[in-house]
Order: structure tokens, then C-alpha cells, then sequence
């Protein structure tokens, strides 16, 4: 991905996210400002838009790789 990475958020799982905050992120994200977004796990569901899934267990893969596919634009990781 073109340009700087000098603001990130991390949208990981929590019992306090809302998509309200999800869609607060979404707004201030702006890859061309340097302002990227890092979803984790099932979070792509809520930011589909992020700039990349992380996802460290290869059970997650195994189950949501198909999902992930048809709805992450994003890098995977």
C-alpha cells in the first residue's frame, strides 16, 4: 500500500467496541493522510473497510478464509 503509516488504529475484539466506534474509525481513516486501520479476527465483519486483517491462529483461517474473501478488500495478514 502506498503511503506513510504514521497513525493507526487496531480495531480488536472487546466487550466495549460498537460499531458506533467502528464508524468513528471509518470516518477518520484516510490512507492518503497516513490515518490506516488494523482489524483483528472477527472484525472484519464490523470494518470491512480496514486496511488489514490480522489473524494469528490457523483456525480462523480455516473458517473464515471464504468470508474474509468475499467481503476484505484489505491486506491479510
Amino acid at each position: 500500500m502506498a503511503g506513510d503509516w504514521s497513525q493507526v488504529v487496531c480495531i480488536a475484539s472487546g466487550p466495549s467496541l460498537t460499531v458506533e466506534d467502528c464508524e468513528v474509525v471509518r470516518q477518520w481513516r484516510d490512507p492518503e493522510a497516513g490515518r490506516r486501520v488494523i482489524a483483528v479476527n472477527r472484525r472484519f465483519e464490523i470494518a470491512p473497510w480496514a486496511d488489514v486483517l490480522y489473524a494469528m491462529d490457523r483456525a480462523f483461517w480455516l473458517t473464515y478464509r471464504a468470508q474474509v474473501r468475499s467481503v476484505f478488500a484489505g491486506k491479510l495478514y
